[in-house]
């Protein structure tokens, strides 16, 4: 026989034998009460008001409908059961502060810009710039390679305007160094455009 004690309406022990030392199990002794129940289902320091009147445990969504349990924090309620929140979750719901550089937007985790960065303190001053002029660096090189592909040489060779056109371009190109806003506020050429 299985039974379970219960002491103010808390489960305090779930036993097994024969006999609990009296005829009746279901009755009080010494303060505790017993039940003979069919399994070993139920938890010692669980409320029995989170059981069936036969001894099955109701389903933690149950549970939260009838007030007898809430959602922990950092938790959800999934069907049945808790399952904890993912990082990105607690982030996003704004339960955790998101790391540098990450911001939420319209529910999704984004990086945020090195201006982003800069406006809300997370880098200082020295290490935006130093940002700013490799993010230079890295737009001069795209353009510039735009020059070296085998359909602008092409049209290099076919156009006089072209040619003195990119050749504009990659002037202009390598003197945003020398502009007011820089490394900050960077206008950059546009490329040509070729008219046959």
């Amino acid at each position: 026989m299985i039974f379970i004690s219960v002491r103010n309406n808390i489960i305090t022990g779930i036993h097994c034998g024969e006999t609990i030392g009296f005829e009746n199990p279901n009755v009080s002794f010494y303060g505790s009460s017993f039940y003979e129940i069919d399994d070993t289902e139920c938890m010692v320091g669980e409320p029995i008001d989170f059981y069936t009147d036969n001894w099955t445990r109701k389903p933690n969504s149950q549970l939260v409908k009838e007030g007898l349990k809430t959602i922990p924090d950092g938790w959800v309620l999934e069907g049945e059961e808790f399952r904890k929140l993912t990082d990105e979750e607690l982030i996003i719901m704004g339960l955790r502060e998101p790391p540098k550089g990450i911001k939420v937007v319209d529910g999704k985790l984004l990086y945020k810009t090195i201006d982003e960065m800069y406006n809300d303190g997370e880098i200082g001053e020295e290490e935006y710039i130093t940002q700013k002029r490799a993010d230079v660096e890295i737009e001069k090189e795209r353009l510039l390679a735009m020059v070296t592909t085998s359909e602008t040489k092409a049209k290099i060779m076919v156009s006089e305007k072209f040619d003195s056109d990119i050749k504009k371009f990659i002037n202009d190109l390598l003197q945003v160094e020398n502009q007011k806003g820089y490394p900050i506020d960077v206008i950059y050429p546009i490329f040509p455009t070729f008219d046959k």
